[in-house]
């Protein structure tokens, strides 16, 4: 590894602890939620790289701003949020009544039915109570809102369990035995 790239790897770092320590002094708040995807984003001010995470606390008053990638939140109801890149949103909340304010750009939300979250553009509401799917963008100083979300957000609101392996036919021991068609077969009963 080059000279600057380790610099830049101490740098990215550092960067990340004191973010998570100064996120300290904040999570005596109840976390509203959770930061995730990947690349690089500034959350409160400072850029953080979420390559090397899986998720990071969010708490109310948090700001987020993504750059060339997305970033998911998932709120503490399990809602989720898709932060569409070049894009900055601010949270707010406690308990399970949240607001978010797209201050910059584009994003879609998938809401659970029992949502009390709700979604602003330039102080204005842009989903109503029964409304739980959507997308809203800031263009040209005007916001526009469609009650379809993005196709990302299917993708990642529902993720499929994973698909059990059948035992193999010729195992002779318990289907939930690790070793089952591994030659143990007669040893076991």
């Amino acid at each position: 590894m080059s000279k600057r790239g380790n610099t830049m790897l101490k740098g990215t770092f550092l960067g990340l602890i004191l973010l998570l320590a100064g996120h300290q002094c904040l999570l005596a708040q109840s976390p509203v939620g959770t930061l995730g995807g990947k690349g690089m984003v500034r959350l409160s001010g400072n850029l953080v790289s979420l390559t090397s995470l899986s998720s990071l606390p969010l708490v109310s008053g948090d700001v987020v701003g993504t750059t060339g990638e997305s970033a998911i939140i998932q709120l503490k109801d399990r809602s989720r949020l898709l932060v569409e890149k070049n894009s900055k949103v601010k949270v707010e909340g406690s308990g399970d009544k949240f607001s978010i304010y797209l201050l910059e750009g584009s994003l879609s939300y998938r809401l659970i039915p029992s949502s009390q979250t709700r979604i602003f553009a330039q102080n204005q509401a842009v989903n109503s109570a029964l409304q739980s799917v959507g997308s809203v963008t800031l263009s040209s100083g005007a916001v526009v809102s469609s009650p379809k979300a993005s196709p990302q957000i299917h993708a990642i609101a529902a993720a499929p369990e994973p698909a059990k392996k059948a035992s193999p036919k010729e195992c002779k021991d318990k289907p939930c035995d690790k070793n089952c068609g591994k030659g143990n077969d007669d040893k076991c009963s």
